[in-house]
């Protein structure tokens, strides 16, 4: 059924082929048969091009200056005289940042502080000594007792009655260190 139904179409028309003018040479054969080919290809997109091209030479670049200002910028500066006698002092970037002061929350302020703060949830631990050197702490330095009660504040802000035994147990180590004097443990003898 197939091949009748192949049989009974009619026979496609043909264009004439039009005769070129005598004065130009016939196009080879070759030339024809890739015109085709080309026609059958893809055309490569300009943007993708230009992608591949910028995308390797950006990096480079990036890589570049990078290494530049890593490597090559702090010793031009350094030869510039921007530092050492009749600079401008120190070099900005290899100036260490500062720590932070822990002397506020390693105070006695700071556990009877922290005292005070848990007595109305956790009762009120002994901190006779702790509120004599925190008073002894205020008279020398007021700025780091009134951080201390900052940090306090802070590590109390949660509390309840899950937490009150470790502050607890905070308060008389830092009570029983106050009245040792405030000397540091002694390190463990070598065996």
């Amino acid at each position: 059924m197939c091949f009748i139904a192949a049989m009974s179409k009619k026979p496609a028309k043909t264009k004439p082929v039009k005769e070129k003018p005598a004065g130009k040479p016939p196009a080879a054969a070759g030339t024809a048969a890739a015109g085709g080919e080309a026609a059958a290809k893809p055309k490569r997109s300009k943007l993708r091009l230009a992608i591949f091209a910028l995308v390797p030479l950006v990096a480079l670049g990036g890589g570049g200056y990078a290494g530049w200002a890593f490597f090559l910028a702090p010793k031009a500066a350094a030869e510039a005289g921007h530092g050492g006698e009749g600079g401008h002092g120190t070099d900005p970037t290899t100036v260490s940042a500062l720590l932070p002061d822990a002397r506020p929350e390693v105070s006695a302020t700071h556990s009877y502080a922290i005292a005070v703060i848990m007595e109305p949830v956790c009762g009120a631990p002994p901190v006779a000594l702790l509120k004599a050197a925190s008073e002894a702490e205020a008279a020398a330095d007021g700025a780091m007792v009134n951080k201390s009660w900052i940090a306090a504040v802070r590590r109390t802000r949660t509390l309840d009655a899950k937490n009150c035994s470790f502050l607890y147990t905070e308060v008389e180590g830092a009570e029983w260190r106050a009245a040792d004097g405030g000397a540091p443990a002694k390190a463990p003898a070598a065996h």
